[in-house]
């Protein structure tokens, strides 16, 4: 274990992630070097968030954004034996470039089917 800002990291599942990480990166082909990966940071609470944020990516946003040419997506879920009691999602979404960024935000406002299928969670507010 390492301990980072007052947190016990296990060294080994950091390594493997910053390995990964660096990895990926060096892959890139000269095609890709444009490519924007948002990354989006999801912290679930205790009223069941885990359950509405899988329906919600599962159901309504990951098809929105297939259907808008974007993707893979990827949704990085806490291991349930995490020491940390981590309670973050990380969801990567990758675009062509910068531009196509704004332009899938702007379309999935527009899209009703996204808006209905994502209705339960977008409603939720704060928890």
């Amino acid at each position: 274990m390492i301990n980072v800002f007052g947190k016990k990291l296990n060294a080994t599942r950091t390594l493997f992630a910053c390995v990964f990480a660096i990895g990926m990166l060096l892959t890139m082909s000269d095609s890709a070097a444009a490519e924007v990966v948002e990354i989006r940071q999801y912290i679930l609470g205790d009223n069941g968030d885990a359950s509405a944020l899988d329906d919600f990516l599962g159901g309504a946003l990951i098809p929105a954004l297939e259907r808008l040419g974007v993707g893979p997506v990827g949704a990085l879920y806490p291991h349930p034996s995490d020491e940390n009691n981590s309670k973050s999602v990380f969801v990567l979404i990758p675009y062509a470039d910068a531009n196509q960024v704004d332009a899938t935000r702007m379309a999935l406002q527009q899209d009703n089917q996204f808006l209905t299928d994502g209705k339960a969670y977008l409603s939720r507010g704060a928890q």
